[in-house]
Protein backbone atom coordinates (compact mmCIF):
# COMPACT_ATOMS: atom_id res chain seq x y z
CA UNK A 1 0.00 0.00 0.00
CA UNK A 2 1.40 3.44 -1.17
CA UNK A 3 -0.28 6.26 0.69
CA UNK A 4 -0.23 9.95 -0.49
CA UNK A 5 -4.07 10.41 0.92
CA UNK A 6 -4.71 14.13 2.08
CA UNK A 7 -1.05 15.16 1.01
CA UNK A 8 -0.45 18.84 -0.57
CA UNK A 9 1.42 19.50 -3.57
CA UNK A 10 1.80 23.57 -3.97
CA UNK A 11 4.57 24.09 -5.53
CA UNK A 12 8.07 22.70 -6.77
CA UNK A 13 8.25 19.10 -8.92
CA UNK A 14 7.53 15.64 -8.01
CA UNK A 15 8.40 13.24 -10.57
CA UNK A 16 6.92 9.42 -10.35
CA UNK A 17 8.50 9.43 -13.90
CA UNK A 18 9.11 5.31 -14.81
CA UNK A 19 7.44 4.35 -11.71
CA UNK A 20 6.03 1.26 -11.12
CA UNK A 21 2.85 0.37 -8.81
CA UNK A 22 1.98 -3.25 -9.01
CA UNK A 23 -0.63 -4.63 -7.01
CA UNK A 24 -2.57 -3.64 -3.63
CA UNK A 25 -3.41 0.37 -3.47
CA UNK A 26 -1.88 3.86 -4.87
CA UNK A 27 -4.01 6.54 -2.96
CA UNK A 28 -3.59 10.15 -3.39
CA UNK A 29 -7.40 10.37 -2.35
CA UNK A 30 -8.17 13.51 -0.92
CA UNK A 31 -5.14 15.27 -2.07
CA UNK A 32 -4.55 18.70 -2.88
CA UNK A 33 -2.68 19.77 -6.41
CA UNK A 34 -2.81 23.58 -6.09
CA UNK A 35 0.25 24.21 -7.74
CA UNK A 36 3.98 23.03 -9.29
CA UNK A 37 3.73 20.10 -11.21
CA UNK A 38 3.72 16.13 -10.63
CA UNK A 39 4.68 14.12 -13.14
CA UNK A 40 3.33 10.60 -13.70
CA UNK A 41 4.73 10.51 -17.29
CA UNK A 42 5.52 6.59 -18.30
CA UNK A 43 4.35 5.57 -14.79
CA UNK A 44 2.99 2.11 -14.51
CA UNK A 45 0.12 0.63 -12.44
CA UNK A 46 -1.10 -2.67 -13.00
CA UNK A 47 -4.05 -4.08 -10.62
CA UNK A 48 -4.99 -3.25 -7.14
CA UNK A 49 -6.69 0.22 -6.57
CA UNK A 50 -5.07 3.63 -8.21
CA UNK A 51 -7.00 6.32 -6.19
CA UNK A 52 -6.84 9.89 -7.26
CA UNK A 53 -10.30 11.04 -6.06
CA UNK A 54 -8.69 14.32 -5.58
CA UNK A 55 -8.76 18.18 -5.62
CA UNK A 56 -6.76 19.64 -8.54
CA UNK A 57 -6.57 23.55 -8.00
CA UNK A 58 -3.66 24.53 -9.54
CA UNK A 59 -0.48 23.69 -11.04
CA UNK A 60 -0.06 20.14 -13.39
CA UNK A 61 -0.70 17.44 -13.52
CA UNK A 62 0.69 15.41 -16.08
CA UNK A 63 -0.94 11.58 -16.74
CA UNK A 64 0.74 10.27 -19.48
CA UNK A 65 0.82 6.99 -17.54
CA UNK A 66 -0.59 2.91 -18.19
CA UNK A 67 -2.59 1.67 -16.38
CA UNK A 68 -3.71 -2.44 -16.66
CA UNK A 69 -6.24 -4.03 -14.47
CA UNK A 70 -7.71 -2.89 -11.39
CA UNK A 71 -9.09 0.44 -10.80
CA UNK A 72 -8.39 3.56 -11.62
CA UNK A 73 -10.66 6.55 -9.63
CA UNK A 74 -11.08 9.86 -10.16
CA UNK A 75 -14.79 9.45 -8.48
CA UNK A 76 -15.80 12.80 -7.23
CA UNK A 77 -12.43 14.41 -7.93
CA UNK A 78 -12.32 18.15 -8.73
CA UNK A 79 -10.85 19.83 -11.32
CA UNK A 80 -11.29 23.56 -10.95
CA UNK A 81 -7.82 25.30 -11.98
CA UNK A 82 -4.61 24.11 -13.02
CA UNK A 83 -3.99 21.75 -15.53
CA UNK A 84 -4.66 17.76 -15.98
CA UNK A 85 -3.20 15.93 -18.55
CA UNK A 86 -3.97 12.14 -19.46
CA UNK A 87 -2.06 12.82 -23.17
CA UNK A 88 -1.40 9.64 -24.51
CA UNK A 89 -2.25 7.64 -21.39
CA UNK A 90 -3.17 3.79 -21.77
CA UNK A 91 -6.45 2.66 -20.09
CA UNK A 92 -6.56 -1.19 -20.49
CA UNK A 93 -8.52 -3.83 -18.52
CA UNK A 94 -10.24 -2.93 -15.37
CA UNK A 95 -12.47 0.09 -14.36
CA UNK A 96 -11.79 3.66 -14.95
CA UNK A 97 -14.08 6.17 -12.78
CA UNK A 98 -14.67 9.59 -13.14
CA UNK A 99 -18.28 9.17 -11.67
CA UNK A 100 -19.54 12.47 -10.01
CA UNK A 101 -16.42 14.09 -11.06
CA UNK A 102 -16.41 17.86 -10.90
CA UNK A 103 -15.25 19.45 -13.87
CA UNK A 104 -15.51 23.29 -13.42
CA UNK A 105 -12.42 25.34 -14.47
CA UNK A 106 -8.97 24.55 -15.55
CA UNK A 107 -8.19 22.71 -18.02
CA UNK A 108 -8.14 18.46 -18.47
CA UNK A 109 -7.27 16.99 -21.68
CA UNK A 110 -7.40 13.51 -22.94
CA UNK A 111 -5.24 14.14 -26.55
CA UNK A 112 -4.73 10.40 -28.31
CA UNK A 113 -6.00 8.51 -24.56
CA UNK A 114 -6.88 4.72 -25.22
CA UNK A 115 -9.03 3.34 -22.86
CA UNK A 116 -9.53 -0.65 -24.39
CA UNK A 117 -11.31 -3.71 -22.30
CA UNK A 118 -13.18 -3.08 -19.04
CA UNK A 119 -15.06 -0.03 -18.68
CA UNK A 120 -14.98 3.99 -18.31
CA UNK A 121 -17.79 5.76 -16.48
CA UNK A 122 -18.37 9.40 -16.13
CA UNK A 123 -22.12 8.81 -14.74
CA UNK A 124 -22.73 12.24 -12.35
CA UNK A 125 -19.77 13.67 -13.53
CA UNK A 126 -20.60 17.60 -13.93
CA UNK A 127 -18.98 19.56 -16.95
CA UNK A 128 -19.54 23.56 -16.27
CA UNK A 129 -16.74 25.12 -17.07
CA UNK A 130 -13.04 25.38 -18.17
CA UNK A 131 -11.77 22.67 -20.97
CA UNK A 132 -12.35 19.32 -21.10
CA UNK A 133 -10.96 18.00 -24.32
CA UNK A 134 -10.98 14.18 -25.89
CA UNK A 135 -9.62 14.61 -29.32
CA UNK A 136 -7.98 11.30 -31.06
CA UNK A 137 -9.11 9.57 -27.83
CA UNK A 138 -10.13 5.72 -28.25
CA UNK A 139 -12.81 4.07 -26.27
CA UNK A 140 -12.26 -0.04 -26.87
CA UNK A 141 -14.30 -0.58 -23.78
CA UNK A 142 -17.95 -0.35 -22.17
CA UNK A 143 -18.69 3.55 -21.58
CA UNK A 144 -21.01 5.47 -19.50
CA UNK A 145 -21.82 9.02 -18.91
CA UNK A 146 -24.23 11.80 -19.07
CA UNK A 147 -25.16 12.04 -22.21
CA UNK A 148 -28.50 9.86 -22.58
CA UNK A 149 -28.99 7.95 -25.49
CA UNK A 150 -25.76 8.71 -27.14
CA UNK A 151 -23.38 5.22 -27.67
CA UNK A 152 -20.03 6.31 -29.14
CA UNK A 153 -18.31 4.59 -31.83
CA UNK A 154 -14.86 3.47 -31.27
CA UNK A 155 -13.86 6.60 -31.50
CA UNK A 156 -15.41 9.32 -29.91
CA UNK A 157 -15.15 13.20 -28.92
CA UNK A 158 -17.52 13.83 -27.21
CA UNK A 159 -16.18 17.76 -26.21
CA UNK A 160 -15.03 19.86 -29.13
CA UNK A 161 -11.52 21.99 -27.85
CA UNK A 162 -12.72 24.90 -27.16
CA UNK A 163 -12.81 28.06 -29.44
CA UNK A 164 -12.11 30.29 -26.71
Amino acid sequence: MVLFSEAEFSGGKVRFVDAKFSGGTVSFAQAKFSGGTVDFVRAKFSGGLADFSAEFLGGRVEFGSEFSGGTVRFARANFSGGTARFVRAKFSGGTVDFSGANFSDGVVRFFGAEFTGGSASFVGAEFSGGAVEFPGVAFFCDVHGPWPGVHPPKRWPPFAPSDS
